[in-house]
């Protein structure tokens, strides 16, 4: 079974695995399905359907290019299974190949799916004038996930007014390997980058397609560049042998208040430290998260900023940046905090429009430089809450710190 399409139907063949228990079940099996684009092409072994509401001919119009779009996304709207499974992928290509092993999609309906799981994926790659390089996906699996809206959005075109919902998400990461084209081969080390992805999580609440509650966690994306790499020696001048980042976010929706809090978004660094935002936004409608494109973005833009805050926590970035410049320039890590401290106090106040908040975000500067540990800044609407719309007319720090109470507290 050979199929020959255009680019974009590989991805609303594959969406009809998360489209589809009904009357007349079927159970089969599609088997040597062939996709093939302009530069890669997929061999599926198998491909099989287990108490279906298609026969085996729709299900194979799924993957054919002789199907319209419009005829194709009915199939996926239509379409449930108690499962479908693609137990291996054969993926090649001009530039690399990989196997990709235990697609699973179970309790499947009109784009709905129960539970979605994937073993994993081993390929390699090359890149011109470098080499080649590998690449390791390790499991993934998701729960509750509904793509319905994610179909209407491919069949209308729009690709704004896209929805979808995800209860939770569990992703083991992956690792890779390519070659830096700027750093020889035989040099010290070699030349290859290593990165490395520990996991991410995501779980989410939902009313409808309106968010309510959600979360997300990515640990230990690993960057490892070649020892003989500028970017590895950069990095060793400044005190690290590799980049080590994690990210965390967390937000909660009421819809009957119609204000948003964003009560995590921190970005961290093993060794460095963290920062974070947190913050409200009030008056916004549902019509943020549905409908097309044009409302979704009157309804944010209509949103209210009524407070925003932001701390970083030092881990060693501070310490390792003086220490740097200091050495660059012949000087002692007190003597640069002292050159600091005293250029902030003298004119951060002036840069900032010399109000009382820019006095002790100053004060607050200079008293972290000299003992960093953290510094954070608070912001509260004085008065009406800033819309979207008015910061987009602010054009210099001293306009918008005039609209904010502000409070600058470090090392607490």
């Amino acid at each position: 079974m050979t199929i020959l399409w255009s680019v974009r139907a590989p991805s609303i063949a594959f969406a009809a695995l998360f489209a589809g228990p009904a009357l007349a079940l079927d159970s089969f099996t599609l088997e040597n399905v062939k996709i093939e684009g302009r530069e890669i092409m997929a061999i599926l072994p198998r491909v099989e359907f287990t108490d279906t509401n298609i026969n085996r001919d729709d299900a194979a119009k799924l993957f054919s290019p002789l199907v319209s779009l419009d005829d194709r996304v009915a199939l996926i709207k239509k379409l449930s299974a108690a499962r479908i499974a693609i137990p291996e992928a054969q993926i090649s290509g001009k530039n690399g190949g990989a196997i990709a092993r235990g697609f699973v999609a179970a309790n499947v309906d009109a784009g709905k799916v129960k539970r979605f799981d994937f073993a994993g994926l081993d390929g390699t790659f090359i890149i011109p004038d470098a080499g080649e390089g590998n690449v390791k996906v390790r499991p993934l699996s998701a729960e509750d996930a509904d793509y319905s809206g994610a179909i209407a959005a491919m069949q209308s075109g729009d690709a704004r007014s896209v929805t979808g919902r995800l209860a939770s998400l569990t992703w083991a990461g992956f690792e890779a390997a390519f070659p830096d084209k700027l750093t020889a081969k035989d040099a010290p080390g070699g030349n290859m980058v290593h990165v490395d992805l520990g996991s991410v999580t995501h779980v989410g609440t939902y009313d409808g397609d309106v968010p309510l509650k959600g979360s997300f966690v990515m640990k230990n994306l690993v960057i490892t560049p070649p020892k003989a790499s500028r970017f590895s020696q950069q990095l060793v001048a400044f005190g690290y042998d590799k980049l080590d980042l994690g990210f965390t976010a967390a937000g909660v929706y009421d819809p009957a208040a119609k204000t948003y809090a964003l009560d995590d978004f921190t970005l961290s660094g093993a060794g460095a430290g963290t920062i974070g935002l947190r913050g409200t936004v009030l008056g916004l409608e549902k019509s943020a998260f549905l409908g097309n494109g044009s409302a979704r973005m009157t309804a944010l833009t209509n949103g209210e900023v009524a407070s925003l805050g932001i701390k970083f926590v030092n881990n060693g970035l501070v310490d390792k940046a003086i220490a740097f410049y200091g050495k660059m320039q012949n000087r002692s890590p007190d003597q640069v905090k002292s050159e600091i401290a005293t250029i902030v106090t003298a004119i951060a106040p002036n840069f900032l429009g010399g109000s009382e908040a820019s006095k002790k975000i100053a004060a607050a500067v200079a008293k972290f430089v000299a003992n960093p540990a953290s510094i954070a800044l608070a912001m509260t609407a004085r008065g009406a809450p800033v819309r979207f719309t008015d910061l987009w007319g602010i054009r210099d720090p001293e306009a918008f710190l005039a609209r904010m109470d502000v409070d600058a507290i470090a090392n607490q």
